[in-house]
Parts: C-alpha cells; structure tokens; sequence
C-alpha cells in the first residue's frame, strides 16, 4: 500500500521539483522545513507529519488523498492559491492586473470601493 511519502514523491517527481523546490514552495504557505526533512518523509511509511498541510498545498493535492490515498487527488483550487505558486514578480504583475480590472468594474457599476 502507497504511504504518504510515495504520493509525495509521485507528485514532486510529476512536477519536476527537487526537494528544495518543493521547500520553498511550502514556505508560501507559512511552513519552514528543511529539503532532507522532506526528503526522509518520503523515505519513511509515517502516514502524518505537521507538514502535510503545507506539502499538499504546494504540491497543489487534496490533503486528505495525500495524507491517506483517499479521495479525489486534485483539490478545488481558490485563484488565490495558485497565484502563491507564481514567482514573486508574475504574482505582483497579476495582483496589480486584477485589483485594476475590478477597480474599473467597480466605477462601470457605480459601486463605491
């Protein structure tokens, strides 16, 4: 039976990402873990880890298929989650593009921000 750290890695490996990638993708998401911290994760059959949030966050996968292999692997994904996965400089071109497109929708509906 997969554990978690076989979906992590089937996942890492998918995306292309070394463990180092996928540590600084989790720090996105508020989570500080060393790549070897990772890396032994997915060497190990421990179903939990206080990581695993962050992990399927910046992995981009249902926390609970990830934490058990259970459910649908994709999450629903909120736009604001996968613009934390964007380089810094595309995510503030993209918040400054959206944040202007609904300024102007705002003043084309009369509606005070």
């Amino acid at each position: 039976m997969a554990t978690m750290g076989d979906r992590i890695r089937e996942v890492r490996e998918e995306l292309g990402i070394s463990h180092r990638d996928l540590a600084d993708r989790m720090k996105k998401f508020g989570a500080k873990a060393h790549w070897t911290t990772l890396q032994k994760l997915e060497e190990r059959s421990s179903e939990r880890s206080k990581f695993s949030m962050a992990i399927a966050e910046a992995l981009g996968v249902n926390a609970q298929w990830l934490l058990d292999g259970v459910g649908p692997r994709e999450p629903m994904r909120s736009l604001d989650r996968k613009m934390k996965l964007l380089p810094q400089d595309d995510f503030d071109d993209l918040y400054g593009d959206l944040e202007a497109m609904i300024e102007r929708r705002l003043e084309k509906r009369n509606i005070q921000s």
